[in-house]
């Protein structure tokens, strides 16, 4: 999220509660259901490393903090890696009542049990991506999730700018056949609890569609480029708000390149971080989003490796979904929203001039429209080929 590019958006931060007690720090051995979440509307924002450590002291639920700093690279929340007098790595995520990268951008502290809860409750759907497992919630006074210290190896994101070889096609597939597994364990009975507590809140779902339709329908983004389409791109803007269905299913909500911790060691392991905006969905989302912020390193910097990583995710993940495959439908919608994204985003996060930007916004309209037109043989001409059945 850039700074102060988006309205603010009003939540409701007060849930139920029925639980007055805290969960207190206790690693490896959690509740199976969480409480709700406690307001931190009114609750200090700790901000700093000094702040953070004065009120693990002050609170004899948490542990006492023997070294703390704060790590750069994140935008919505406040993030420190610390150890505890015990001498265990941690690290903790703060959540203001708004995006620690822009306080005018209003945001509900209930992600921060959104994640909690989300990690909780995944189980082990691969030997070669996996999830980290949450610690503690802390819901009175400020929000604060610790999680285990997973090191400072590289994400996705910065070896496919660099070209590092830790991204070789190998974790492209690896993402692509766990993804397929989250979104059919997501509709499992299994996954019932995890739904009820997504369907409870539309924040995550709210926020997506106001940075990406939302600022297209506004005119925010390209507004010259886009108004030419406007009859197209609002009914677009309109499927994507419809998000209830049978097709309903968990998705991570953020999946990009930049939340995906590779193995140290190689060998296309990886970890899945940052399940704040964990919501229902459609399963397009997270394939549309991973499959555009791959393709920026392609588009910007021609980059060969990005393109090989991009397409054994796609065919991994039509692959893996097996009978319930990738239909008509949702490969028009993931086409479209690459386009979306393609248009939204790159001027905010840093890829290129202006001028650069254009021009990668103008090739993201094509997405949209011919995406939306089903222009099949032209995306068959595109990365997103394998997401395209011969039949169509």
């Amino acid at each position: 999220m850039g700074t102060n590019q988006f309205p603010i958006v009003h939540i409701n931060t007060n849930p139920p509660r029925p639980d007055p007690q805290p969960t207190p720090y206790h690693p490896h051995t959690m509740p199976p259901t969480p409480p709700p979440p406690e307001s931190a509307e009114a609750a200090p924002v700790l901000a700093t490393p000094s702040e953070l450590q004065a009120y693990f002291a002050a609170t004899p639920s948490l542990p006492t903090l023997t070294a703390c700093t704060r790590l750069t690279g994140g935008l919505g929340n406040y993030t420190f890696r610390a150890t505890t007098t015990s001498g265990e790595p941690l690290v903790i995520k703060h959540a203001a009542p708004f995006v620690a990268a822009d306080p005018s951008f209003a945001l509900s502290v209930d992600r921060s049990y959104i994640e909690y809860t989300t990690l909780l409750a995944l189980p082990a759907l691969s030997t070669a991506v996996s999830t980290p497992a949450p610690l503690s919630h802390h819901r009175h006074g400020p929000a604060l999730l610790l999680l285990p210290d997973l090191g400072a190896g590289p994400t996705l994101a910065a070896a496919l700018r660099t070209g590092s070889g830790s991204a070789a096609p190998a974790v492209g597939a690896h993402l692509g056949t766990w993804l397929a597994a989250l979104h059919a364990w997501g509709r499992s009975p299994p996954a019932a609890g995890l739904r009820a507590t997504l369907a409870a809140t539309r924040t995550a779902a709210d926020v997506w569609w106001d940075v990406t339709y939302g600022r297209l329908v506004r005119g925010d983004a390209w507004g010259a480029l886009v108004a030419p389409h406007q009859a197209t791109v609002a009914a677009i803007a309109a499927a994507a708000r419809a998000r209830d269905g049978p097709g309903a299913t968990v998705v991570h909500g953020d999946f990009w390149p930049g939340n995906v911790l590779l193995h140290a060691g190689g060998g296309g392991g990886a970890v899945v971080l940052d399940w704040e905006l964990a919501r229902l969905g459609r399963r397009w989302e997270d394939v549309a989003q991973m499959a555009a912020e791959m393709y920026l390193p392609v588009w910007f910097g021609g980059s060969q490796t990005a393109r090989e990583v991009l397409r054994a995710f796609l065919a991994a993940y039509v692959e893996a979904a097996g009978g319930e495959g990738v239909d008509a439908e949702m490969a028009r919608s993931a086409v479209v929203h690459v386009g979306v994204h393609l248009v939204c985003w790159p001027q905010l996060t840093g890829w290129g001039a202006a001028g650069d930007t254009g021009k990668c916004a103008e090739h993201g309209m094509e997405f949209v429209v011919r995406g939306w037109a089903r222009d099949w043989e032209w995306v068959r001409g595109t990365v997103l080929a394998p997401l395209v059945a011969e039949e169509w």
